[in-house]
């Protein structure tokens, strides 16, 4: 599904079914298409949707292994053009096969704790941007940016100035993550460190605009 290319030999396909399941819904992390997922339904244990139009609109091609929902243009032609084609067989001998492109095949997508610090570095500086929006209607006209030794503010500015802080934690991310990305599969302990890395800037980077929101020193504090 997705970028990937499923390969569907001819002969074994063993039925043609019109009309899919309604009972397979993707999941709220397929959006924007329900119709793309996989599961089981109507008796069978694996049912792969690759359709974009709803179970009244597909054809499913059953073959011994699986079942497979389309959402062909014109499904009366579709169907007709397959039968004549399979009435020919086989032109070569084809095994049932799922094709990704090269980069959907890196470790990197199945790295758990690797997803996990890229992931979490990406939830806290969204939250960054959320908090500061939700704050700044509250804000002063003239805020203190910046605090000396003592604790004392010795720099005033508007309030847009503090979006600094979340953009350099966006910056981070981006560039720690492609840099870590690149180095994944010679120097894996370096990607960690980076992305690791990428996550304790969006923590100090929390710390400080919490503090001047706040209106105290993110030193003193």
């Amino acid at each position: 599904m997705g970028p990937m290319r499923e390969i569907i030999p001819m002969g074994s396909i063993a039925r043609i079914q019109r009309g899919g399941f309604a009972s397979l819904r993707g999941r709220w992390w397929e959006w924007p298409n329900p119709y793309l997922t996989e599961g089981a339904a109507g008796g069978l244990d694996h049912v792969y949707s690759l359709a974009t139009q709803p179970a009244d609109a597909q054809v499913v091609l059953m073959t011994n292994q699986a079942a497979y929902a389309l959402s062909p243009r014109r499904p009366d032609e579709f169907i007709a053009a397959l039968q004549a084609r399979h009435k020919l067989g086989p032109a070569r001998l084809l095994k049932p096969e799922r094709h990704w492109p090269s980069p959907w095949q890196w470790g990197i997508w199945r790295d758990r704790l690797g997803l996990a610090l890229l992931g979490l570095a990406a939830l806290l500086n969204l939250l960054l941007f959320g908090y500061l929006c939700f704050r700044y209607p509250q804000l002063p006209a003239n805020l203190a940016l910046h605090f000396d030794a003592q604790g004392q503010p010795d720099r005033f500015g508007s309030p847009a100035s503090l979006f600094v802080l979340p953009l350099i934690g966006l910056g981070t991310l981006v560039l720690n993550g492609l840099w870590g990305a690149a180095l994944y599969r010679q120097r894996r302990v370096a990607t960690y460190l980076l992305w690791g890395g990428a996550f304790a800037v969006q923590a100090l980077v929390a710390v400080a605009l919490i503090n001047l929101v706040r209106g105290r020193s993110p030193v003193a504090a």
